[in-house]
């Protein structure tokens, strides 16, 4: 992964809009609902992904910062054949390396 200078950075794409106002992600994830859908919650990740991919064809890494997305990373990866990291593996990766 290459490494992003602050000016560079300004203009990456900030979000995806992964989750859709009004869709049952969405709705699950806001109103913290005790059921998903999760095949529509899959193919609304997937959707955002490539479309984010579309839009930014000079990407080479997708970033899922909310702690509830790590589980799409792996479809992510599969439809985009990008990297695809996640705040939850990569503190965990980061504290595993400190013990050591």
């Amino acid at each position: 992964m290459r490494r992003i200078s602050a000016a560079w950075a300004r203009t990456l794409p900030r979000r995806s809009k992964a989750s859709r106002r009004g869709s049952s992600l969405h709705r699950t994830l806001l109103q913290d609902l005790r059921t998903l859908d999760q095949a529509g919650a899959r193919a609304q990740m997937l959707a955002a992904g490539t479309r984010l991919c579309a839009r930014h064809p000079d990407i080479d890494t997708l970033v899922l910062e909310c702690t509830n997305l790590p589980p799409y990373a792996p479809a992510l990866r599969s439809a985009t054949g990008l990297a695809v990291l996640d705040v939850v593996t990569l503190l965990t990766q980061r504290m595993a390396a400190l013990r050591h």
